[in-house]
């Protein structure tokens, strides 16, 4: 056999070995295609909506200062005006009769200023609803903590609080190693592939143009539904309703896009970790090298193509679950009012676990989007099966990770902000409150913006890696050995649970259930 045929036969059963790999990861190009046409159908029509908002302002000037809304509410109250001016006008030359008459036209409002009155009686009520709820809260708060002394039992519970969090801390030192571990992974590629962190920015970029067009489309919106209101126009197809209608789809395209591009940039931090897995190598200088060529680009155009469908879908149940849990709460706040504590308790607790699953759920699927480009439906159902095997270890390790970034986000933001106020007072010598708040602000500002990029790559990175520990530690051993030999002195529970085979599982299973047990007690 010649070297040709050869190689034919390993090109075709390279190709055969690819095709049963897709079929079993559930890759078959682009899923969902569906969810592009309606995400595209959105984006278009909110535009349309911008344009029409932007050439309102273009036509009436900014919102404070829109000259016809003016012009119609000066000539319904022109009354008013005038009797003001006549005051102003008549400061010493009034007498007491002429006085009266004045007040006298100033108190004939027509009925569309009762709703005035209306609107500023039920402020008056809800601020002595509020106040009737304050003051018994304050004589209690006097009652308890005065006469009856309980801030010494709210002690004994803090230091058993304390006591608690230092036995945990004892007990998941384990898990601070590992978690510790993986940061140091996520960091040093993060640190090799600065791309990432742009990829980050795309984020905050994107977000703010799109808010922008917002702005615009509920600036017009609002500004017909003023002319309606001011015009008396009435019934149920008439414009106003349409504009109500239309400001809500508004309010929706925008949580939706926003989705969408958290959901894209996470699944392309995802992708490139998932390289970083399962094709890549250590140096001898200790620098990591994914063998491609450019794997942040390859990353973002395959979540622009292939995976894009299913980041619109995924994007569109995270909003649909978002508005349930909001609808909930809405309900929960009608009942805390009713005074109903026992729905109250149940409903939060609802809320609190409709979150909680939400937030670590959608994670990790959007990270089996990345690593296998399956479809969400897969994708959930190997999210599922990895949270019912390795949740608690997920659920440790997320904590762990989110208090890092939180005083990591803390420490950068306070540094920050000294520097800038030392610099304003110290060598540009500003003396002004104002304006040393200002740049305080602003540095706060743009601290927070520069952290919170390089925090959600990071978060990115965690969860793929953990993703790719729990679901193919050989291909990880084959590429970062070191990584791995670290992974397993730290938590070797984990990888064993990953390597599991079926005569096991029930072996695995109790020693789980005991660790939890342990974990717990």
């Amino acid at each position: 056999m010649s070297s040709d045929t050869k190689k034919d036969v390993t090109v075709n059963i390279n190709e055969n070995e690819n095709k049963v790999e897709n079929e079993e990861t559930g890759i078959s190009g682009y899923n969902d295609t569906w969810a592009i046409g309606l995400f595209f159908f959105i984006v278009i029509t909110t535009l349309i909506l911008s344009v029409d908002g932007f050439m309102k302002v273009w036509v009436h000037g900014r919102p404070d200062n829109v000259q016809s809304i003016l012009k119609d509410i000066n000539t319904k109250y022109s009354s008013v005006n005038i009797t003001y001016d006549d005051i102003n006008n008549n400061n010493n030359s009034t007498t007491m009769l002429d006085s009266y008459e004045i007040y006298e036209k100033i108190d004939k409002r027509s009925d569309d200023d009762d709703d005035i009155i209306s609107f500023t009686g039920l402020i008056f009520a809800i601020f002595i609803y509020q106040l009737s709820i304050f003051i018994p809260l304050c004589i209690s708060i006097f009652y308890y903590f005065l006469i009856l002394k309980v801030w010494v039992v709210y002690a004994i519970m803090f230091g058993g609080f304390n006591f608690i969090c230092f036995i945990i801390f004892r007990k998941w030192k384990s898990r601070v190693d590992f978690a510790t571990v993986v940061l140091n992974a996520a960091a040093v590629v993060m640190k090799n592939y600065v791309a990432t962190i742009f990829v980050g920015y795309f984020t905050s970029f994107f977000g703010a143009i799109w808010s922008f067009c917002i702005a615009f489309a509920i600036y017009g919106l609002v500004l017909d539904f003023t002319l309606d209101q001011i015009e008396g126009i009435t019934g149920i197809f008439d414009s106003k309703y349409i504009s109500a209608i239309l400001i809500v789809y508004v309010s929706f395209s925008y949580l939706y896009i926003k989705s969408v591009i958290e959901n894209l940039v996470h699944v392309t931090v995802a992708a490139v970790y998932a390289l970083f897995i399962f094709s890549s190598v250590k140096k001898k200088d200790g620098t990591i090298k994914i063998l491609v060529r450019d794997p942040t680009y390859d990353s973002l155009k395959r979540s622009l193509s292939t995976s894009f469908g299913t980041i619109c879908y995924g994007s569109l149940i995270i909003l649909m679950v978002e508005w349930t849990k909001r609808i909930i709460d809405i309900i929960n706040k009608i009942l805390t009012l009713s005074c109903c504590i026992c729905c109250y308790c149940c409903f939060e607790y609802v809320i609190s676990a409709l979150d909680g699953l939400l937030e670590y759920f959608n994670q990790y699927a959007f990270v089996h989007v990345a690593i296998y480009g399956s479809s969400f439906k897969k994708a959930s159902k190997e999210s599922f099966l990895l949270m019912h095997k390795h949740g608690v270890d997920a659920v440790l390790n997320d904590v762990l990770v989110s208090r890092v970034m939180i005083v990591g986000k803390l420490t950068v933001i306070a540094i920050s902000s000294f520097v800038t106020y030392q610099i304003i007072t110290v060598a540009a010598k500003i003396e002004n409150t104002t304006d040393i708040l200002m740049h305080v602000v602003v540095a706060f500002s743009v601290s927070e913006t520069v952290f919170s990029a390089v925090s959600s790559v990071l978060k990115s990175a965690v969860s793929t890696l953990f993703v790719g520990i729990c679901n193919d530690i050989k291909s990880l051993k084959m590429t970062q050995p070191e990584f791995c030999d670290e992974i397993a002195k730290k938590n070797p529970k984990l990888i064993f649970g990953a390597n599991e085979s079926v005569s096991d599982y029930v072996d695995v299973g109790i020693a789980k259930v005991h660790n939890i047990l342990d974990d717990l007690v």
